[in-house]
């Protein structure tokens, strides 16, 4: 029916085309002044059209739909594009099918007119018709614009603008749809335009002006009373698919006559993505916000300020990532997100190249290589430079590459080019640049660690591979090409110098030694490569250091002295031997720390610990060697020591330990050259989960063979393969208590910020409730604890509530360590938030976390968290029996319980008695009460007997090691709530002494976490608590006389530069040997034993690093922490004073006195003498703290008044030094510890910590503090200069770690008021006009360029939009000027600006607000808002994401707050846009803001701004910034319906021109009508 219906209007159409011609041939025209005749589309209303437009209904009715009969007639149209009579016809009869439906149910809603009867019309009677809709009808129009039938494309262009005039109100209420259609069509027309020739006919110049008019009637109703249906934005994001992706924020390929408005939109463009892309250049920091979902069109505004290095990309991160010393899991981390490897690499490969060069030229800042040395003879000595402190950079480097091309991120090919073209000018990729930086021999000594990189770990074994090797071996015996560029780096020069260092300057003679077999025609070398002679004439020097090492070292490895106290000369000459042999020297190295025969064996304080002592030697050989050799070292002791089998053992000689000093040589290689050996730790790490599963296992099995019955036990196979299992669970056993020594207690400040820190607990969460080793256990429960203290990421707390964990409850036989975790999870939220876990997850874990709610003081809970203090505080606490009523019960027992009453008097038990009393405390139900007997028992007799041990031993001995610190806990309590008198206090204090540490029944450590541990409010209980404590710290000898006999043994503090460690040690444990089994009783040391044990000492472990001072540490952490929260002055100040020296020993002082300064920021802190005291914690000779704050510490009459605004700006200054990848993190002081042996490794992290303290332990009040801060950041006083970004970046760095209720509100209240009183801010933007001149003033047939398009300007008073002006280009069309006097009165009296307000001279600073800070700095015009606009998105790039939501909270400002112009409507924009891409995880807060800059825009143009006729397209430069800013963030609120309607009905309050630009938000979605 409907090809029928195509041909009868085929056939009417051929007849009207004849008619058409008739009257054509009828009217005379002069050819030259002819104008084009179809340049209006005059529709016809006759009869012809309305027997078609029945005819359509009707066969549209029959076939139910009007989409065929629509189709067939529109390919009439394509099939005759050029008969006008066609066109005219068919589309009078479509307008007509329109006319019928101006409402269609389908496209548009509009509510009924209850005054126009007519208007009333049936729904239902409307649907009744197939109707013909706006968005079916332009499905098609593109298939119309054809240059080649201009009629076609005159009559559609036509036919649409007719429509949009008579369906005004249809098309201002729109629907997506239509919304989706028309853009489609405006693709189309540029589409077309596209393909015009240069030089345009006047057929195609009248094409292309209608669709200009058209392209203006949709974006701002020109033409057609104002109505804008499509926004600017939407055309914007549509343009790459139309041109491809921009270059330099321009397409390249656009047609001229379209060039006008596409540039147009292109500046739109850049300064919507300037609302989007932060003010500033982070390039410490990385977030590609080009790839987020929001930002995907502002992708060229961001590689063009990737290019102009004012923001950060990949290779960037990269290079910040080698410069912070990141792991390299990180890195292979960002390699494995990237959305393609090869351009991953390829980033590496950049940015390695960038760290290379840093370092360069770092070092040759530093080194003289100009002055030439005159050497009449060969030297004889290893020369060595004064000053070495830059290699350990080299060193860092140089473990990066080896561990890039061995993980084959990086190619030595690439890598050997990048270095040539770094020295040479002549080279492929630039030819006539000069060199970057002068040839160095560091480059070779760099390439030289790659020519063997052996031995790869694996997760189960080790592979073998050389291709470097390989590669290297080829060249060198083929056509040398590698070769050539390898030497071309050479500097003859800088051997000579003053500076030289022969451990780099021989690297070229090395490797051809190392490479001597695959030289080619030696004999002759130095003719093929003359630039070889001044290697050679070193090359004896060379020889002979390899000729006298066999017998120097190699053949005197027993001499257990051989390599101990080397100097450096020595060293370097090792160094330069390992470089030019392949794995000799670390074979050697390995003889000498593990010999052969069993000659010389010590033990580790148990008497059956013994190791095979061999020689030691210091990390400084270790620190220069290559880092092949490093490599195999690690790799020989892991597999001979630390692997799956302890191959060491010596079973005639019952040797079954690591030496100590193989543990050292670990740790030191570890930390010299993480990257390198990151696979070795992986390793570790999966074996020890291995491990802690078997425990599990192991429980699991004793479980089901106790139900087993019956099976032979008598077999002697089965006895066999019983001793096998014992030998290998006892080997495990060894290797777990090893590796958690080291973890312990050397490798903590590696572990603290290896990526995979958060989930340090699946490693061991078996160990922490099965394991029946009691010493083990101490080590698992300690790296527990240190697990917890060293987290700084929540990511910790996602690890925690894993919902796939086998235990229900984490500790459900430890409250100590559900306390601290609590603790940690407070630290935690209070430092960086809840990032992206939600409050209540965090209240699951706390459930988790134990088998019971603990109970918190006010005094601990005042200080965590809101959201997790309300939780805990809402907590059911169960009741726990009353002080009286257990001594009732214990008493009871003594009265009735014969057994009770021998242990009472101190008579020995019978065997069927103790046999009944190990029944009855091995149900973990009645074990808690026992310490509380024991107890007991010693307060009445007043002592403790050592009778009452042996019996009580082997009941203690069923309490499971787990268990332990809880029933401390218990004693305690016990101990605590019982009734003392002032004169009788003293025994039991001492009787507490006596069971820690003579029959050491109780930790230590166990006990003072219970007397503090938080539970006990400020009343009579916490006091006598506090008593007992400071007994056991300041009176009893216990741990005072330990500390000081620890403290006269000169530990060194750093502990990796003394090599009698183990020594001293040993030393210390033979005057307070430490027993784990309860057996001190009956012990003399460890050597002498008083009396048999009964049941015998299980297999004992060797003490490496662990004792009681080492395991108190993190205990005291705790301590000082609840001296502030109750206010306990005195007794800080005591332990401070005491016991302070024990935290040069800490492993990680910095971090925890970083975190107390933030986390307690309480008067107590602020006390002087206290924060003076907290200051000597630290060891002033570790870290770079300012010399201010260190006279402040050592000066107790220092008051402060050194700390001013240029203390602070020192301070902001070197942090940001720090931060500059390009300064290599500088180290100011010789003295300094190298850098990876620094508690933090990261130079940026390390000096933010610093740059905390040195900010939080001055006297000056917060609030002080801030306002210095941001009179530095923006320059308000005329002392200050505008700063670098970086120091901005700097500031909000430190200002994000400080407490936020003292500077980030603050800080927020600073930012409301620069919104509010700004003068900047207060003026109205800059007028412009939308309007474009018209086309026709371009003559046809001429080829018009950018570079000769005149201007676009228009004879209204306004110029064009976002166009550079001066205040007399905004005045000069009204006959304005600029004169002071004279500008204010006519410009309030001129009805033809848009504002009422003063134009002032600020007005010229309006572009440079939102601008690029990095721009305003070089053109200086940099100003307090965008200063500040910098500065609050580095801050919130830096904060949590709860701190941005309190923003925006507070920015939620009303119109009497003083919101009265577009510009601080603007700036509110600003403020929002560069963190859009964190709002998903705040979507409340995000509606509620965009709904208040609604409000304000519907206050401010109503009341401040008065808009003349949107036809004349009139506007500011900030009002079409926020029209293109509400259009980009639509997206992110459109799916919420209730949100729409609040923003339909401000949107309907607004003035007609606004509501006309804000259309996009007038349609409902069609389940809410």
């Amino acid at each position: 029916m409907a090809k029928e219906y195509q041909k009868l209007l085929d056939e009417h159409l051929e007849i009207e085309a004849k008619k058409y011609e008739e009257r054509k041939e009828n009217v005379k025209r002069k050819q030259k002044n002819q104008q084009f005749e179809y340049s209006e589309l005059d529709l016809i209303d006759s009869k012809s059209v309305n027997e078609f437009v029945e005819k359509f209904n009707k066969i549209s009715r029959e076939i139910g739909d009007t989409e065929p009969v629509l189709y067939k007639m529109v390919e009439l149209l394509v099939r005759h594009p050029s008969s006008w009579p066609r066109i005219r016809f068919i589309f009078s009869i479509i307008k007509k099918l329109l006319s019928q439906n101006p409402m269609p149910s389908t496209l548009i809603v509009v509510e009924p007119d209850i005054d126009n009867n007519n208007n009333m019309i049936s729904r239902a009677s409307m649907q009744q018709e197939p109707q013909v809709t706006i968005p079916q009808l332009l499905r098609f129009f593109p298939n119309f614009f054809n240059i080649n039938f201009p009629s076609l494309w005159m009559g559609a262009i036509c036919f649409l603008l007719i429509i949009m005039r008579e369906h005004e109100r249809d098309f201002v209420q729109v629907k997506l749809e239509l919304v989706v259609a028309l853009v489609k069509v405006v693709k189309g027309i540029f589409k077309m335009c596209n393909t015009l020739p240069k030089i345009l006919s006047e057929v195609q110049f009248e094409c292309v002006d209608k669709s200009h008019q058209f392209i203006d009637a949709l974006l701002v109703g020109r033409g057609c009373s104002g109505v804008g249906v499509v926004s600017f934005y939407q055309i914007i994001v549509e343009l790459p698919n139309i041109y491809g992706e921009p270059v330099n924020g321009r397409f390249k390929y656009v047609h001229w006559s379209m060039e006008q408005i596409i540039d147009e939109l292109c500046k739109r463009r850049k300064k919507l993505s300037q609302l989007m892309i932060p003010p500033g250049n982070r390039s410490h920091e990385y977030v590609h916000l080009a790839s987020l979902p929001n930002n995907t069109p502002f992708a060229s505004e961001y590689q063009q300020l990737i290019k102009d290095e004012q923001t950060t990309d990949l290779a960037s991160h990269f290079r910040d990532m080698f410069f912070q010393h990141a792991p390299i899991e990180e890195v292979k981390l960002m390699v494995k997100l990237m959305k393609s490897s090869r351009i991953g690499l390829q980033q590496i490969r950049a940015a390695i190249r960038k760290r290379v060069l840093d370092v360069l030229k770092y070092t040759q800042r530093r080194c003289d290589f100009r002055a030439i040395k005159d050497y009449s003879a060969q030297p004889s000595e290893m020369l060595i430079p004064e000053n070495l402190d830059y290699w350990e950079l080299i060193l860092e480097v140089a473990d990066q590459l080896y561990s890039l091309v061995a993980a084959d991120y990086l190619k030595y090919e690439d890598l050997l080019t990048d270095f040539v073209n770094l020295v040479h000018s002549n080279n492929s990729i630039e030819p006539r640049r000069r060199p970057i930086i002068a040839k160095d021999n560091t480059l070779i000594w760099l390439l030289l660690q790659l020519w063997r990189i052996l031995f790869i770990f694996s997760f189960d074994f080790i592979t073998h591979i050389e291709n470097v090797s390989k590669e290297i071996s080829k060249d060198l015996q083929s056509d040398e090409r590698l070769f050539l560029m390898f030497i071309s780096l050479y500097n003859e020069n800088q051997i000579k110098s003053r500076d030289a260092f022969y451990l780099r300057d021989l690297s070229l003679p090395c490797g051809l030694i190392l490479q001597h077999e695959s030289l080619k025609n030696k004999n002759n070398l130095k003719y093929r490569h003359p630039s070889l002679a001044p290697a050679f004439y070193y090359s004896p020097l060379c020889h002979e250091l390899l000729r006298t090492f066999p017998k120097a070292y190699k053949e005197q490895v027993t001499n257990h002295d051989l390599f101990r106290d080397l100097p450096l000369q020595k060293i370097i000459e090792l160094a330069t031997v390992s470089q030019a042999q392949k794995i000799v020297v670390a074979n050697t190295l390995y003889v000498y720390l593990v010999p052969d025969m069993s000659v010389n064996i010590s033990k580790l304080g148990f008497q059956h610990a013994k190791f095979l002592k061999g020689g030691n030697f210091g990390y400084k050989l270790l620190e220069y060697l290559n880092v092949c050799q490093k490599h195999r070292l690690a790799q020989i002791i892991y597999k001979m020591m630390l692997g799956d089998s302890l191959i060491f053992k010596d079973t005639s000689q019952q040797i079954n330990c690591v030496s100590p000093y193989v543990l050292d040589v670990v740790y030191k290689v570890l930390y010299g050259a993480p990257w390198s050996l990151e696979l070795m730790m992986l390793e570790i790490f999966q074996k020890l989960k291995k491990v802690d599963i078997s425990h599990k296992i192991k429980i699991e099995t004793i479980s089901s063979g106790s139900n087993n019955v019956g099976g032979s036990s008598n077999s002697g196979g089965a006895n066999s393969e019983q001793q096998q299992q014992q030998a290998s669970s006892e080997n495990l056993m060894y290797w777990q208590h090893t590796i958690l020594e080291l973890f312990n207690f050397r490798l903590l400040r590696f572990l603290k910020f290896l990526p995979r820190a958060p989930d340090f607990f699946d490693y061991i969460k078996y160990s922490l409730s099965h394991l029946e080793h009691r010493q083990m256990y101490r080590g698992v429960e300690m790296f527990a604890i240190h697990a917890m203290m060293i987290q700084i990421n929540v990511k910790f707390i996602r690890s925690i509530a894993d919902p796939n964990r086998d235990k229900p409850i984490w500790f459900a036989e430890s409250e100590m360590l559900a306390r601290i975790m609590i603790l940690t999870i407070s630290r935690l939220i209070k430092f960086r938030g809840f990032s992206d876990i939600s409050p209540e997850l965090v209240q699951n874990v706390l459930d988790i976390l134990c088998s019971k709610p603990l109970a918190w003081s006010e005094n601990t809970l005042k200080y965590f968290p809101d959201s997790i203090k309300l939780y805990l505080a809402n907590q059911t606490i169960e009741k726990t029996l009353e002080p009286k009523d257990v001594i009732n019960k214990i008493y009871e027992l003594f009265k009735t319980d014969n057994t009770s009453q021998k242990l009472l008097k101190g008579v020995a038990l019978e065997k069927s008695e103790e046999e009944l009393l190990a029944q009855q405390y091995s149900q973990v139900e009645n074990q808690p009460i026992l310490l509380c007997i024991i107890w007991t028992i010693c307060v009445v007799k007043k002592q403790v007997s050592s009778t009452l041990m042996e019996p009580l031993r082997k009941l203690l001995l069923h309490f499971p090691p787990s268990r332990m610190s809880t029933y401390t806990i218990d004693m305690v309590d016990f101990v605590v709530d019982q009734e003392y008198d002032t004169t009788g206090i003293e025994v039991p204090y001492r009787l507490l002494g006596d069971l820690i540490w003579t029959y050491q029944i109780v930790a230590f450590e166990h006990v003072i976490f219970a007397l503090i541990r938080g539970n006990r409010d400020h009343d009579h209980k916490a006091k006598v608590a506090f008593g007992f404590l400071d007994y056991l710290l300041f009176k009893s000898e216990g741990f005072q006389s330990r500390v000081d006999y620890f403290i006269s043994l000169n530990f060194n503090p750093r502990y990796w530069t003394e090599d009698d460690y183990h020594d001293k040690l040993m030393k210390y444990l033979e005057k307070y040997p430490e027993f784990f089994e309860f057996e001190a009783f009956a012990m003399d040391g460890y050597e002498n034993v008083k009396k048999i044990l009964d049941p015998p000492v299980p297999t004992q472990m060797p003490i490496y690093y662990s004792f009681v001072i080492a395991r108190t540490l993190p205990i005291l952490d705790i301590v000082i922490g609840r001296l502030i929260e109750y206010g306990e002055k005195e007794m800080l100040i005591k332990l401070l004073e005491k016991y302070g020296c024990l935290y040069k020993y800490h492993q990680t002082p910095l971090s925890f006195i970083r975190d107390l300064f933030q986390y307690y920021h309480s008067d107590t802190l602020r006390d002087p003498i206290i924060s003076k005291k907290l200051l000597h914690l630290l060891d002033f000779g570790e870290y770079d703290i300012a010399p201010e704050l260190l006279q402040y510490a050592s000066d107790e009459q220092n008051k402060g008044e050194i700390f001013d605004e240029k203390y602070f700006h020192r301070v902001f200054q070197k942090l940001a030094d720090y931060m500059s990848p390009k300064k290599c993190g500088p180290k100011p002081n010789s003295k300094l510890p190298e850098k990876h042996y620094r508690e933090v490794s990261n130079p940026t992290v390390q000096a933010l910590y610093i740059a905390c303290i040195e900010i939080m332990a001055t006297p000056v009040a917060p609030e002080n503090i801030l306002t210095m801060a941001l009179d530095i950041v923006l320059g308000r006083d005329r002392r200050h200069t505008a700063v670098a970004p970086i120091v901005i970046h700097a500031i909000a760095l430190i200002f994000s770690f400080l407490p936020a209720d003292m500077f980030l509100l603050g800080t927020f209240n600073e930012i409301i008021n620069v919104v509010k009183s700004d003068a900047h801010l207060l003026e109205f933007s800059v007028p412009c006009n939308l309007s474009r001149k018209s086309f026709r003033d371009h003559p046809p047939g001429q080829t018009t360029s950018s570079s000769n398009l005149p201007p676009s300007t228009t004879s209204t008073a306004f110029p064009p939009l976002f166009s550079a002006l001066s205040l007399d280009d905004v005045l000069r069309p009204t006959g304005l000027h600029t004169d002071p006097s004279s500008t204010l009165s006519q410009l309030q009296s001129s009805p033809s600006l848009l504002l009422q307000q003063q134009q002032s001279i600020r007005t010229i600073m309006f572009p440079y607000i939102f601008n690029d800070y990095i721009s305003n700095l070089h053109n200086y015009t940099t100003n307090v808002p965008n200063s500040f606009l910098t500065f609050i998105h580095s801050l919130l790039h830096y904060s949590n994401t709860e701190m941005l939501e309190l923003l925006l909270s507070n920015l939620m400002l009303k119109p009497e707050d003083g919101i009265r112009t577009d510009t601080q409507i603007l700036y509110l924009c600003a403020l929002l846009g560069p963190v859009l891409y964190r709002m998903d995880k705040a979507p409340i807060t995000l509606k509620e803001f965009l709904l208040n800059i609604l409000h304000l825009l519907h206050h401010v143009t109503s009341s401040n701004m008065r808009v003349e006729d949107i036809t004349t397209g009139q506007s500011t430069l900030a009002l079409e910034q926020i029209y293109d800013f509400l259009h980009h963030v639509k997206p992110l609120i459109a799916s919420d319906h209730q949100v729409m309607l609040r923003i339909q009905n401000i949107v309907r309050l607004m003035k007609p021109s606004i509501q006309n630009r804000l259309c996009g938000f007038m349609w409902i979605p069609d389940n809410r009508r």
